[in-house]
């Protein structure tokens, strides 16, 4: 075989010394470049498969966080509604009480007016009694001035009283 490769141009020696040469050239950089460049590119990979994790689950959470928002928003507005609501029943209640008492008092008021007018006509009408009495007296008087029966005088001024009342 040495013959063949001699005819080719090939030594064997030299070609054995290249073989080795690429041997030990393939066994360091293995060791020098190819194992740390394995292991880079490994790192490499389990960093992006965990960002890619940590990417689905911001995805998730984010998701969550919306459909908490929502229902949230949600609740808000029911409550909105609610406190609405029940502040306008209230606002009601109040405006009813509120006209509840303003007609009770003016009823009052009207009632104390009547009662003050009706005490005023009666004294307004007993002191009318009393000076229309004491005229009618005073005419009965004067009519039967020149009448000299005392008695007679006395039962025509009561008679003329009871006529007033």
């Amino acid at each position: 075989m040495s013959e063949l490769l001699q005819n080719l141009g090939i030594d064997w020696r030299l070609l054995l010394a290249q073989i080795i040469n690429f041997a030990l050239l393939l066994f360091i950089l293995k060791k020098i470049l190819y194992g740390p460049l394995a292991k880079f590119l490994e790192t490499r990979r389990a960093t992006i498969e965990q960002g890619l994790d940590n990417a689905k689950n911001i995805q998730a959470r984010l998701k969550e966080i919306d459909l908490e928002k929502r229902q949230a928003l949600l609740e808000a507005r029911t409550e909105a509604v609610k406190l609405s609501v029940a502040a306008k029943v209230a606002a009601q209640k109040e405006a009813e009480g509120i006209l509840t008492e303003a007609r009770t008092r003016a009823e009052a008021t009207l009632e104390d007016a009547r009662q003050k007018l009706k005490g005023d006509k009666e004294k307004i009408v007993a002191e009318a009694r009393g000076e229309i009495t004491q005229l009618a007296l005073t005419l009965t008087q004067k009519v039967l001035a020149g009448v000299d029966s005392t008695d007679l005088a006395q039962r025509a001024a009561q008679k003329a009283l009871r006529i007033m009342e």
